[in-house]
């Protein structure tokens, strides 16, 4: 039996565990930190759509030091390892991930979104986005920020041909973003202007 003292240590203890366990952070590797980890292949299993290109992300910011080439296509993303190796992901059929990065001085011309390279000028800025069909059915209309990269990321339904309207620093910019097979994942044209 145990002493009051030692009840109310295994209480707080319980408290402070159970909670851990619940949510798995008892699996193995579930304190990974991929920053510290070298991406591997195997890290893309099982991943959401949405979690592969977050991955695709983190991993492109850090390309110089991981020595991997990522690039999206309107159908895929393709990651290239350090080893030489390859991983395919596919994109889900109803929907494609385009990469949009506004600018206001600075740009460069780009086609297939490389996370691994593609930098915009405007990295951790808020945004504020909105898509609409053209004929003028909205698709999103919600704030966010540019990644450390610069670019945001826009999961849009498939073969449609879409308006985004992008307002930043008091400035704004229209591009219209197509999303069939033949269509870019790097958009770098929207210039914010008054």
């Amino acid at each position: 039996m145990l002493s009051g003292t030692s009840e109310a240590i295994m209480i707080r203890i319980a408290r402070f565990f159970v909670p851990l366990l619940l949510l798995g952070v008892s699996r193995p590797g579930a304190f990974a930190d991929t920053s510290v980890v070298p991406p591997s292949p195997k890290m893309l299993d099982g991943l959401t759509p949405e979690a592969t290109l977050s991955l695709a992300n983190e991993w492109g910011m850090k390309s110089d030091e991981n020595k991997m080439t990522i690039w999206t296509t309107p159908r895929a993303f393709n990651f290239q390892f350090a080893d030489g190796s390859k991983t395919v992901i596919a994109m889900p059929d109803n929907r494609m991930a385009v990469s949009i990065a506004p600018y206001i001085m600075k740009t460069h011309p780009c086609s297939g979104h490389y996370p691994s390279t593609c930098r915009g000028e405007l990295a951790n800025t808020p945004v504020h986005v909105k898509a609409a069909t053209a004929d003028g059915r909205t698709l999103l209309d919600e704030d966010t920020t540019t990644l450390p990269n610069g670019f945001i990321d826009l999961w849009l339904p498939r073969d449609l041909q879409v308006d985004v309207s992008l307002k930043a620093r008091g400035m704004q910019a229209t591009v219209r973003v197509g999303t069939f097979d033949k269509d870019i994942t790097c958009i770098t044209t929207p210039k914010l202007h008054y």
